[in-house]
């Protein structure tokens, strides 16, 4: 057993650090996807993929972001309970 920082539980260390196995060293635990629903359209002359996806999500734990890995995708609409978000951003992958 690791020893936790004073004032932190061994759950609360563990669910910080805790990991989806499938997607090691990526996502978050701050929220949980319940459900995706896509609509996409690919275009086999161009190579081009366009579409849409749909997240219903939930929060695990109190967070005022959220994280998505969209590597090699571009998001160009942000809605969050159906209203534009106030600012979202498109930082580079750090791994």
């Amino acid at each position: 057993m690791s020893r936790s920082e004073p004032g932190t539980t061994q759950a609360q260390e563990t669910t910080a650090t805790a990991a989806d196995p499938y997607t090691l060293h990526h996502g978050s635990t701050a929220f949980q996807v319940l459900r995706y629903e896509l609509d996409l359209d690919y275009s086999l002359g161009s190579n081009r993929l366009n579409g849409r996806a749909m997240l219903r999500c939930i929060t695990l734990e109190d967070t005022d972001s959220v994280v998505l890995d969209l590597v090699g995708l571009r998001a160009s609409k942000i809605l969050v309970d159906g209203k534009k978000v106030p600012k979202f951003s498109r930082a580079a992958s750090t791994s």
